[in-house]
């Protein structure tokens, strides 16, 4: 159970700030977070994975108030399952998922995917990935089954998708 609900912010200076949205109380704040973050919440929302690097993921637990590398890759993506969390490979190549402790569960090759995200039943991926042929660039939405299997492009547009990933229910 939540024992409020978070919401966070990246203020001009590159700090990342968490607020307590029933009292307006600053939570947390971490220092020099880049541009090019990608924060995903753990489904009790008391912990986030985000990249302080190109190539590292953090958790920041807001219990405890602790900082961890949980490991190598970026755009990490926390699982309805809250034991998972999926993230593409720090050279762009795999989509890899790993249990909590940071074990390697699979891995998939998949041609820089980005913006992943997991179905509500923890059975599926959804992810953007780029396709540049001859200087033309199409960029995909694809869904896959949680091991690689079924991958099924579901949308192709001619310029780059950037949009966030969300499944309804």
């Amino acid at each position: 159970m939540n024992f409020y609900t978070p919401f966070y912010y990246i203020s001009d200076t590159g700090n990342l700030y968490v607020l307590n949205t029933i009292d307006s109380s600053q939570v947390a704040v971490i220092k020099d977070v880049p541009s090019y973050y990608n924060i995903s919440w753990s489904p009790e929302s008391n912990r986030f994975l985000f990249n302080r690097t190109k190539t590292q993921l953090f958790i920041y637990d807001l219990r405890n108030k602790m900082l961890k590398i949980f490991g190598e890759g970026t755009e990490g993506a926390w699982s309805p399952c809250r034991e998972e969390i999926a993230c593409r490979s720090s050279d762009g190549r795999y989509l890899i998922i790993y249990s909590i402790s940071a074990e390697i569960i699979s891995s998939f090759k998949v041609s820089d995917p980005y913006r992943i995200c997991w179905s509500p039943d923890g059975n599926y991926l959804a992810y953007f990935r780029d396709f540049w042929f001859f200087d033309s660039g199409v960029s995909y939405l694809e869904i896959s089954n949680r091991n690689g299997t079924a991958k099924k492009v579901v949308y192709e547009d001619g310029s780059s998708l950037t949009s966030y990933l969300n499944w309804v229910e």
